[in-house]
């Protein structure tokens, strides 16, 4: 990992904090930045990005490695060599969400449904390495098909525990809309999931 490459992008981004700001606060389209800043992340990999309003200051900026461990490692340096600056906070992985459970997801025709996660339940299965495989199930989203019933498992893994937690604790996700009898004893309502890591 290249650490001019890293001071290089904050360096930029120190020098465009006023301009990002006032697009996000104006709701401005200005691509060249958006395409600066893309460009400048993907040059570390395949790297996805997103800036939202923070939890502790007024912004965040997040550096996801898309579910790769190895892009994690990366992605933690660049972020602990981000600058301190009084509007922002850095995460160098998606963030477990305080949420409602409830979110949107597109099938593979592109059509939306609303998926609402609060009375699923779980199984957590020992793997090696200390990860567990995760079986969901969500008698509630019967009528979507399967590789979408798995992509909002997912979804809600990612935002439930955070990317961190999913790349390093979670072997699998599997997800049915009914579990088979011999996991009876053993389901655990969905809410008790973050406290499982």
């Amino acid at each position: 990992m290249s650490k001019l490459k890293i001071e290089n992008l904050w360096n930029w981004f120190v020098n465009n904090e006023d301009e990002i700001i006032d697009i996000i606060d104006n709701e401005l389209a200005a691509d060249y930045i958006v395409e600066s800043l893309d460009n400048r992340i993907l040059d570390f990999g395949l790297f996805s990005w997103e800036i939202a309003p923070g939890k502790l200051k007024p912004w965040s900026l997040t550096i996801s490695p898309n579910g790769d461990a190895d892009l994690l490692k990366i992605s933690r340096e660049i972020m602990n060599n981000a600058p301190r600056l009084s509007n922002w906070e850095f995460h160098y992985c998606k963030q477990a969400k305080d949420w409602n459970r409830t979110f949107e997801i597109y099938d593979e025709l592109m059509n939306e449904h609303s998926v609402i996660a609060s009375n699923w339940k779980f199984v957590a299965l020992p793997k090696k390495g200390n990860q567990v495989q995760l079986i969901i199930e969500a008698d509630n989203i019967l009528h979507l098909d399967d590789e979408t019933r798995l992509s909002a498992g997912e979804l809600f893994v990612l935002n439930e525990i955070g990317e961190k937690a999913r790349i390093q604790k979670v072997d699998s996700v599997h997800v049915f809309t009914e579990l088979e009898e011999m996991y009876e004893g053993l389901k655990i309502s969905i809410d008790e999931l973050k406290k499982h890591f």
